[in-house]
């Protein structure tokens, strides 16, 4: 799909699809790396993938974050939700 961009990891919980990008850096600021444009991409992708076939049950959508600081992972369910 055009404009659309690689997706890390696709996860479904219940009827929720979900989109979750990875961002690892070794000294803190994982979560600033993930601009408005890389947003955009992951989202367009994850309307397409609901609109494909074999996704009929998708009945929502959100995208997700883990970040890897160092040695510190943290989970952000919806995290750029506006």
């Amino acid at each position: 799909m055009r404009g659309a961009c690689e997706v890390d990891i696709v996860a479904r919980y219940g009827r929720t699809l979900a989109v979750i990008e990875v961002k690892t850096r070794r000294a803190g600021g994982a979560a600033e790396a993930v601009g408005p444009e890389r947003v955009a991409g992951l989202s367009r992708a994850a309307q397409w993938l609901a609109e494909s076939r074999g996704y009929e049950w998708v009945q929502g959508i959100r995208l997700d974050l883990v970040t890897i600081d160092g040695r510190r992972v943290r989970y952000f369910a919806d995290a750029f939700r506006p």
